[in-house]
């Protein structure tokens, strides 16, 4: 086995090694049933080895296959490709917002259903937040008294929301 370098590490893997569990026979075996729709976490329990071993097998890292024979039915990969042809769904909006984001966000547009200052405005009527630097943002409420303060828009606004909000 080779490091990302190219420098031989570990133990050479191959079936004629002293110490190798499986034989070439049993490693032909295990790919043959495995391309045959076999689960390799079954396979491992039958043949004695790791989990993580018999997938090493089936996939080729380790034990060096001269001839692999692929798995013919992936089906990951075939749900995934006919995903991928299907048209989007319509995006229904209805309710909060919460519902519009959870409908929008299959189809690549921003979940974003609202801006900082109707959510602000929502949460506090009257209440307007202002860039009092290029670093520090202020909530004011409606009387004109600061409210809260963030070095960022969204962090002024959760902050007044969080302490004024609920009340």
């Amino acid at each position: 086995m080779t490091d990302r370098n190219g420098q031989l590490r570990g133990a050479p893997s191959s079936p004629e090694h002293p110490s190798a569990k499986l034989t070439s026979e049993q490693l032909a075996e295990i790919r043959r049933r495995h391309s045959e729709g076999e689960r390799a976490a079954a396979l491992a329990v039958e043949y004695g080895i790791s989990r993580a071993g018999a997938f090493r097998v089936v996939g080729g890292y380790s034990y060096n296959p001269q001839v692999y024979v692929p798995r013919t039915d992936n089906r990951r990969r075939a749900a995934a490709r006919a995903a991928e042809s299907l048209p989007p769904k319509p995006v229904v909006v209805e309710g909060s917002p919460l519902a519009q984001a959870k409908a929008e966000r299959g189809t690549g547009r921003p979940l974003v259903t609202e801006s900082l200052e109707e959510k602000l405005e929502r949460h506090l009527p009257g209440a307007h937040v202002v860039g009092a630097s290029a670093t520090d943002w202020l909530t004011y409420d409606c009387a004109g008294r600061v409210i809260a303060t963030g070095h960022s828009k969204r962090e002024a606004v959760d902050v007044a929301i969080t302490l004024w909000g609920a009340r």
